[in-house]
């Protein structure tokens, strides 16, 4: 999946440069055991408030209010959405979801569902051993 990049694009809740460094290297260990290359699109992890990501919600998938994360796979570059407002203690979970997605992960099914929780499962490990 190549370079991934964390922005900080909300100011509502403080978030140092430490932390987003550690996410970024939480999400590139990820990849790298998922087996993305630097031949793949570069990912934009942003981290945004429930105001940002409600609009997005709505516009995209016809919901109300906010969640916890979106993610899109466009042809040049795929960006996870995370609002930081729905749990700023788990903006790790839900960037670690969405990039499952872009990986290529679902859960609409019950069985590929198993699959991408046992996955997150076995990442979260990594976040809590660092």
């Amino acid at each position: 999946m190549g370079r991934i990049q964390v922005i900080n694009a909300q100011d509502r809740i403080e978030l140092d440069d430490s932390s987003i460094e550690r996410l970024r290297q939480f999400l590139e260990k990820v990849c790298e055991m998922e087996g993305c290359n630097d031949k793949d699109k570069p990912i934009n992890v942003i981290i945004v408030d429930n105001d940002y990501i409600s609009k997005l919600n709505r516009q995209f998938l016809g919901r109300e209010g906010p969640t916890d994360v979106l993610s899109f796979d466009l042809d040049d570059v795929a960006e996870i959405y995370v609002s930081i407002e729905y749990d700023s203690q788990a903006i790790h979970h839900f960037a670690l979801h969405g990039l499952l997605h872009i990986i290529g992960y679902d859960h609409k099914v019950e069985k590929d569902a198993s699959v991408m929780r046992s996955r997150e499962e076995q990442y979260l490990k990594l976040w809590t051993s660092n």
